[in-house]
């Protein structure tokens, strides 16, 4: 299976709906049944220019990597999230504990999937003081200094 979309997509959400037996409602394994695909970019690509840096460029450079959005020499999308939902069937998603590290001066992993109420844990492995800013979808901000050294 492949999913393919075209580069003015600007939100990555595909939402592929799918009935397959074993695989709902919690079911921890899909026994000799999976599903398999690739993402993939149909079109041109032009790689996006680096981040220029504005503080710690002692330490971070000049500029960093943009990795908003990774293509392969095929054409092949990197950091994809695909959602499939059973159809008429509740999905029961454990909460588990999410890490979004502070290394190089970019933050890893690019994406992570979560249930609602898993926990976050925020860290900076650099050794530089570190401000993050963190948005809900209500437009409360929250801000926090995270000290450097993996803490």
């Amino acid at each position: 299976m492949q999913f393919y979309f075209h580069r003015h997509l600007l939100a990555l959400a595909l939402l592929v709906s799918t009935s397959l037996p074993g695989i709902a409602a919690g079911a921890s394994s899909a026994g000799d049944r999976a599903i398999a695909g690739s993402v993939n970019l149909v079109g041109a690509y032009s790689k996006p220019k680096a981040l220029p840096v504005f503080k710690n460029r002692s330490f971070c450079g000049r500029s960093v990597a943009n990795e908003t959005f990774l293509v392969d020499h095929q054409g092949g999308v990197g950091n994809a999230v695909v959602l499939l939902r059973p159809l008429g069937a509740k999905v029961f998603a454990p909460e588990v504990a999410l890490t979004l590290d502070n290394r190089r001066c970019a933050f890893t992993p690019h994406v992570q999937v979560g249930a609602v109420g898993s926990e976050l844990l925020l860290k900076n492995s650099d050794p530089i003081l570190i401000r993050c800013t963190r948005v809900w979808a209500e437009k409360r901000y929250s801000t926090s200094v995270y000290p450097g050294g993996g803490k």
